[in-house]
């Protein structure tokens, strides 16, 4: 239902599918029509080789890194109107954090929303608007770099006890 309304979600830890190829994957198992040029591009965008990954199989062979790569190049593929990301840059090495935001970006001038979750302020900084959660609550919403603040100040030392909701 959420998938047909254009709804979309990434895991933090992406989910293993055994016997399926990167392709098969990216395709959802065909049903999809998807041109060649559109895997090469995505993949490219997320920073693996087509020639080296669309025939591969999408299982325990594939490290966390290039598990979450296949996933990113999925997301762009769907076309979501919605998607929620929980820690895209979790298991990716600091310096791919620039093909994280270039995804997040496609999204965005592909007509869609996103809500990003992480821990990075390098990722933070791509948002129009942040917030900071705290034992289920919103704390601070604004700007990235007035959460940010908030965040460095507050939050680095807080242990996390008799935290203020905000109003």
């Amino acid at each position: 239902m959420r998938a047909k309304l254009g709804i979309h979600l990434m895991w933090q830890e992406p989910v293993r599918f055994r016997g399926l190829t990167v392709r098969q994957y990216l395709t959802l198992g065909g049903k999809m029509k998807v041109s060649q040029n559109e895997l090469e591009e995505v993949l490219h965008l997320v920073g693996l080789s087509p020639s080296l990954y669309l025939n591969r199989m999408v299982d325990d062979l594939l490290s966390g890194g290039e598990r979450k790569r296949v996933e990113l190049a999925s997301i762009l593929l769907l076309r979501p109107k919605f998607a929620i990301m929980d820690e895209p840059d979790s298991g990716i090495d600091v310096l791919s954090l620039g093909m994280i935001k270039a995804v997040a970006q496609r999204i965005i001038q592909q007509g869609g929303s996103l809500v990003m979750i992480t821990h990075r302020e390098e990722m933070v900084s791509i948002a129009n608007v942040a917030h900071v959660l705290c034992d289920g609550r919103i704390i601070e919403s604004g700007s990235p770099e007035k959460v940010m603040r908030y965040y460095k100040i507050f939050c680095d030392v807080c242990d996390h006890t008799n935290v203020p909701a905000k109003e």
